[in-house]
């Protein structure tokens, strides 16, 4: 794991570990990684990523909704809707929307080929 927070840190595995020994814990947490700051368990569901894989794929997504938005003919309140929410959104939410929109996107791609146009929505 590349999670800064457990690579000084043990996981928990029998003994007692900054005040926590694996009995006082849920069945499902034995084995969990300790946070360094609070020194209690967690278990990530997500690998480490560092800022420049987070500002590629911010990067990736606005490429694609800044092209999805000029095909599709967005007015301009929800273009900046949509574009203001890639840099503050949680980033557990950048992979499945970044989907969702080239999905879309291709389709737009389609459309515009076959001289076809998306309904408004």
């Amino acid at each position: 794991m590349n999670d800064p927070r457990v690579s000084k840190h043990p996981r928990i595995q029998g003994k007692t570990i900054d005040g926590i020994h694996p009995s006082s814990l849920a069945a499902d947490c034995i084995g969990a990684a300790i946070d360094s700051e609070s020194g209690a368990p967690f278990l990530p569901w997500d690998p480490y990523i560092n800022v420049e894989t987070l500002k590629r794929w911010q990067r990736e997504l606005f490429d694609v909704v800044d092209e999805l938005a000029r095909l599709e003919g967005w007015p301009a309140d929800s273009y900046d809707l949509v574009v203001g929410a890639i840099e503050r959104q949680p980033i557990s939410t950048l992979r499945p929307d970044l989907h969702y929109f080239r999905e879309r996107l291709d389709k737009a791609r389609a459309a515009a080929v076959t001289g076809r146009q998306r309904e408004p929505r």
